[in-house]
C-alpha cells in the first residue's frame, strides 16, 4: 500500500492552520473528544446545539443530518464542498436489500419498487431513481439548494471512504486524530505529525511482515503492537 505522508510539509501546513483556527483565531469551537483523555459523548449535542442556536457561520452536513436542525431556515443556505483540481466528493449510499435466501424475492422486489418510484417520500438524499429525483413534488420536499448540491455531489463524488476500500488506513487516521488533539493542547504540530507518522509506518511494516493487509483481526494486533493503547474500535 502507499505510505501515509502525515509528516510532509503541505499536511502540517494544513494541520497548524486548522488548529490555529481554535487556539489562534479563535473561530472553531473545540469539541469533546478532539482532545485526548476527553470523552466524546457530548460532542455532537454540542455542536448542533450551536448551529441551532445561530451561533455557527459555517458547517458541514450531510443529507441525513438535516433532520437535527431546527428552527426557522431562512437564513441557512446550502452549498456543495469546493473542490481542487483532480479532487471529489466522498459519497455514501443507504438503501435497502433482498436477502438472497428469501422465500418472497418477488413480493420484496415489487415493494422496492413502490418506494423507489416515490421520490417525495425521502428526505435524506438523492433517490435511486432519476425520474423520482426530478419530480417537483421531491424538490419541494427537501429544498432547491439541497437538491442542487447533491447532484453537484453526485455529478463529482467518489464512491465510497478511502477507509471502506482500504482498512488499514483506520488506525492510521486514529493517530491522525490523536495527533490533532495533541496539537489543540499546545503540542508542537509537526513533532505530533512525526509521531503518528512513525506508528502509521511501523503499523504498515507489521501488515507486511504478516503478509495481510484486510483481516481485521491482523489489523488490530497490528495497530495494538504499535501503540498498547489503541481502542477496541467495533470489538
Amino acid at each position: 500500500p502507499p505510505w501515509p505522508r502525515f509528516d510532509d510539509s503541505a499536511v502540517i501546513e494544513a494541520v497548524r492552520w486548522y488548529v490555529e483556527l481554535s487556539t489562534v483565531q479563535g473561530v472553531r469551537p473545540v469539541f469533546p473528544g478532539e482532545e485526548p483523555s476527553r470523552p466524546e459523548t457530548e460532542a455532537w449535542d454540542r455542536r448542533w446545539r450551536l448551529v441551532n442556536e445561530d451561533r455557527v457561520a459555517m458547517w458541514t452536513i450531510s443529507p441525513s443530518d438535516k433532520g437535527m436542525l431546527s428552527g426557522s431556515s431562512d437564513r441557512r443556505g446550502m452549498v456543495p464542498l469546493p473542490l481542487n483540481d483532480g479532487g471529489a466528493i466522498p459519497l455514501t449510499f443507504l438503501g435497502y436489500y433482498i436477502s438472497a435466501p428469501t422465500s418472497y424475492p418477488h413480493q420484496c422486489w415489487t415493494w422496492l419498487k413502490f418506494l423507489s418510484d416515490h421520490g417525495q417520500q425521502i428526505t435524506q438524499g438523492l433517490p435511486a431513481r432519476r425520474s423520482a429525483a426530478e419530480l417537483p413534488e421531491y424538490t419541494e420536499q427537501v429544498g432547491e439548494e439541497m437538491v442542487a448540491a447533491m447532484r453537484f455531489s453526485l455529478q463529482y463524488g467518489a464512491f465510497g471512504s478511502p477507509m471502506d476500500r482500504e482498512a488499514w488506513l483506520i488506525p492510521t487516521y486514529y493517530w491522525l486524530q490523536q495527533a490533532f488533539g495533541q496539537a489543540l493542547q499546545g503540542q508542537d504540530v509537526a513533532q505530533a505529525l512525526a509521531e503518528a507518522q512513525r506508528k502509521a509506518e511501523a503499523h504498515v511494516l507489521c501488515l507486511e511482515r504478516k503478509d495481510d493487509f484486510t483481516n481485521a483481526e491482523i489489523l488490530r494486533t497490528c495497530a495494538r503492537e504499535v501503540d498498547p493503547d489503541y481502542p477496541p474500535f467495533g470489538e
